[in-house]
């Protein structure tokens, strides 16, 4: 079964278009910090291992945590941490909605209680 995620229920109910949804993901992006960044704060890398994790990584379709790995810098334990850390820095995408001016603070907050029920059905 496939994962109802919010933008699409947004999408679903005629409330943003497709193209605002990916403005919306990529203006999220934007804002959520970057994993060698977060690796950087979080004392698990310096510097230097942050740019040569990144130029081996240009040349390999892996992640920046999993080059990190391969490389010996990080283990898999610090890779999951790095990433909950990353999650966390990441603005909601009813708040980037808002911010855009595609969905005002009442209508998001309505939409978040209707998207709860529907997954609480599912």
């Amino acid at each position: 079964m496939e994962i109802l995620r919010f933008g699409q229920f947004l999408i679903n109910r005629c409330l943003i278009t497709d193209e605002q949804l990916l403005d919306a993901l990529n203006l999220q992006r934007k804002k959520t910090d970057p994993f060698g960044m977060i690796a950087l704060k979080e004392g698990k890398l310096t510097m230097k291992q942050v740019v040569e994790v990144l130029n081996v990584q240009a040349d390999t379709p892996f992640f920046f945590g999993e080059v990190a790995v391969k490389l010996g810098y990080l283990h898999h334990d610090d890779v999951t941490h790095l990433l909950e850390v990353q999650k966390k820095s990441r603005p909601p995408i009813g708040e980037i909605f808002q911010e855009m001016g595609v969905l005002s603070l009442a209508a998001c907050d309505q939409a978040l209680k209707e998207f709860f029920v529907l997954l609480e059905d599912i």
